[in-house]
């Protein structure tokens, strides 16, 4: 189960990357340490 909500959560991030890049980067800015 956790490596298949790794796999969702790193496919929407791209998804967003690409298709949204201002909601990209809004939520890199609040999220990206814990990502990280």
């Amino acid at each position: 189960m956790h490596r298949r909500l790794a796999k969702k959560v790193l496919s929407t991030v791209k998804e967003m990357m690409t298709g949204a890049p201002e909601r990209y980067a809004t939520f890199w800015t609040e999220f990206g340490r814990v990502v990280k």
